[in-house]
């Protein structure tokens, strides 16, 4: 397709409400702090529950999810995914 039909459906997407790559983004940082949460919600009510891991290296990946949950949240205007 060339860039003049994809431009055209955009914008009559955008007219018609469909999801952006924005919006997209916001859902998808949503749905992640959501499942941090319920996922704190477990981590206190279930002590006994653990992860095999190292602690440094769990603690690197709450790192990136958490950096990863922010930039979808920030949700810039030109997201290249």
């Amino acid at each position: 397709m060339n860039k003049r039909i994809l431009s055209d459906l955009a914008a009559r997407a955008k007219k018609r409400g469909y999801l952006t790559k924005k919006r997209i983004c916001r859902l998808l940082g949503l749905l992640m702090l959501a499942g941090a949460a319920y996922f704190l919600f477990y981590a206190f009510h279930h002590p006994e529950g653990g992860l095999s891991l190292p602690l440094e290296l769990t603690h690197c990946i709450y790192g990136v999810y958490i950096l990863v949950m922010l930039y979808l949240l920030a949700a810039p205007d030109k997201v290249d995914l």
